[in-house]
């Protein structure tokens, strides 16, 4: 299934917006957890959480 989600971060005050085929909890998991590189958009921060998803 493909998903469109916004993230956001209440440290950063920020949005992110993806998309993915895998599981919303798992993609959640590997932005907090910096997965995708430090030098990344969401290595700046941890606290991701999903704010909508379609």
């Amino acid at each position: 299934m493909n998903f469109c989600y916004i993230l956001f971060s209440p440290f950063l005050g920020k949005f992110y917006t993806g998309i993915t085929q895998e599981s919303l909890e798992t993609r959640i998991q590997k932005h907090n957890s910096n997965q995708y590189g430090k030098h990344r958009y969401t290595a700046m921060a941890s606290d991701w959480e999903l704010f909508l998803s379609i």
